[in-house]
């Protein structure tokens, strides 16, 4: 919709914002998606992205709905990506990650912002660095080849749980070296899998939270994560993993090192992310198994590659451009109630004034499924990301919202990026799969339910031709 009044623009905390040559319009203004007793949640639940994109259809990047009970603004588009994300210092993140200050602490890095936020990723940015992760994967390539040999002796395994429980193992082995049992790592890995899982269920986490089992595995986490900080700090001849390289900066920054926080940045190593990466890993396999002809092309590359040199395996390009469209049509972040944010000051945009603690509903992902920029872009189309001269095309400008942006933009990034797609094509180059669901038409709310619960049994086979 056009602007009810000639605007300008000016440059507020970094941000453009439209000016009105008028005074600026109330919230009271912008129109509404839907009858005011008319609440979207429903439709989110059922088909996020086509409600995402009727809205924007409708009403362009700005309009009130009501979702789950609460009165907010969405906001979305490839500028909104670009102004939220230039502009983290002004949302209140404690607030929208609340699950994760209640569960974990106080400081974790997702529910910082502005000075605290820039402090703790300094402290932790250069552990999941590009050099750290490659460092690291000679190894977790060996690992997991062992591991997936074992995994094909048995009938079947719970895909979903090997994935977290070994990618978990493998953190516990390599970015902090203590001497944990597999069963207290398998048991971390599970409170991770179900806190995840509580995330988006705004005040009904509560109840989730309370569970009794849930209570005995985030307590026994937690303790974990506090008992490794405590022993590492109190070592005389520390091992120069990743969390002593940590405490080191922390050192370089505070005059006394906090448990409580300590706490949080031993999970960060060993814990965080794992089912973001077992689910991209798992996405990427049913894509490329169920998708026409998908397999065929991607055993044609990685058949030539001899499995060990890995910054060959950065290069094939048939792999890069799967995973790249695995990225841009296969998000496992959608924004659900949990993802308001909320501005700690008021603001102008497109000549409205925005109050300061309005909740913002911001899909960050909805670039990836405008048509202006994709074609088709609910189909899964690798070639997409083709170039004639035989490149790789980049992700429009903006549009690309799978790790967020700005200055929260995920730091475990790297460890996705490089992890996941080495360890599919060495299954695939090495075995068949039997029982790997099909993948979604469309994306779908995650997290809302107990259908994590369920296994997921899958059989390797390994290969004859």
């Amino acid at each position: 919709m056009p602007n009810p009044a000639p605007a300008k623009f000016l440059m507020q905390n970094g941000m453009c914002f439209a000016q009105m040559a008028s005074v600026s319009l109330p919230l009271s203004e912008i129109p509404q998606f839907s009858a005011d007793d008319e609440d979207v949640l429903p439709e989110l639940l059922e088909d996020p992205i086509g409600l995402y994109l009727r809205i924007y259809r409708r009403h362009g990047a700005l309009c009130r709905i009501r979702l789950g009970g609460t009165d907010a603004l969405f906001m979305g588009g490839l500028e909104v990506n670009h102004k939220i994300w230039r502009t983290s210092h002004m949302w209140d993140y404690a607030r929208s990650n609340i699950a994760f200050k209640e569960q974990i602490a106080d400081d974790h890095l997702d529910s910082l912002a502005g000075p605290a936020h820039q402090k703790k990723r300094k402290i932790l940015q250069p552990m999941f660095s590009m050099e750290m992760v490659m460092r690291f994967l000679p190894a977790l390539n060996q690992y997991f080849l062992a591991t997936m040999e074992e995994w094909s002796r048995r009938e079947s395994v719970d895909f979903m749980r090997c994935w977290l429980n070994h990618l978990c193992r493998f953190r516990f082995r390599s970015f902090v070296q203590e001497p944990v049992s597999n069963e207290q790592i398998d048991r971390a890995a599970e409170w991770q899998f179900q806190f995840i899982h509580g995330i988006a269920l705004g005040e009904a986490r509560h109840q989730y939270y309370a569970r009794p089992e849930y209570v005995a595995i985030h307590d026994e986490a937690m303790e974990l994560f506090k008992g490794i900080g405590k022993a590492r700090l109190e070592a005389t001849d520390a091992p120069a993993d990743c969390l002593t390289a940590v405490i080191e900066n922390r050192r370089g920054l505070d005059s006394e090192i906090d448990l409580e926080a300590l706490k949080d940045d031993v999970y960060m190593l060993t814990v965080a992310g794992i089912d973001n990466i077992a689910n991209f890993i798992i996405t990427l396999l049913s894509d490329i198994i169920h998708q026409p002809g998908l397999l065929e092309k991607v055993r044609a590359e990685i058949d030539e590659w001899d499995g060990e040199d890995l910054r060959a395996f950065s290069q094939l390009p048939v792999m890069k451009a799967i995973v790249l469209e695995s990225q841009r049509v296969r998000p496992q972040v959608v924004a659900t109630t949990a993802s308001f944010l909320y501005p700690m000051e008021s603001f102008e945009f497109e000549g409205y004034e925005i109050p300061a603690d309005t909740p913002v509903f911001h899909p960050m992902i909805l670039g990836q499924f405008l048509e202006e920029h994709y074609a088709d872009p609910f189909k899964f189309d690798e070639t997409r990301f083709w170039e004639e001269e035989g490149g790789l095309k980049k992700f429009v400008a903006r549009t690309h919202g799978f790790f967020g942006g700005g200055a929260h933009l995920c730091i475990g990034k790297n460890l996705g990026l490089l992890q996941g797609p080495l360890l599919v094509a060495q299954l695939l180059k090495r075995y068949d799969l039997e029982g790997l669901p099909k993948p979604l038409d469309r994306p779908k709310v995650g997290r809302r339910d107990t259908t994590y619960l369920q296994k997921m049994p899958v059989r390797l086979v390994p290969r004859t031709s």
